[in-house]
């Protein structure tokens, strides 16, 4: 069981969802949610190789989302991704071999 996730945090998301649980489920779900939040943890570690590539796009984004004249270096937003094939950067899969 993870530590994040306990049975008063639990019973908080059942109530904001409106669930009917069985309070002998309990154990269970709180299990499942523990492997949930580990694995979310996993991803997020195999994502923190790729956080110069995610921050510039990000502030593309966000230039682009206010309005505001989007003035950026493409060759530098290309050649933040680990990979490029045609002059686009490749986004790494989460899972499974990155060949």
């Amino acid at each position: 069981m993870n530590s994040k996730i306990n049975k008063k945090i639990l019973q908080k998301i059942i109530d904001l969802a409106k669930l009917n649980i069985d309070r002998t489920e309990y154990d269970k779900i709180l299990e499942d949610f523990g492997n949930i939040v580990q694995e979310v943890e996993r991803i997020q570690g195999l994502s923190d190789n790729f956080v110069i590539g995610n921050t510039i796009f990000q502030q593309v984004n966000n230039q682009f989302s206010q309005g505001k004249k989007m003035e950026f270096d493409r060759d530098k937003i290309i050649n933040s991704f680990p990979k490029s094939e045609k002059n686009m950067g490749l986004v790494p899969p989460i899972k499974g071999d990155s060949k």
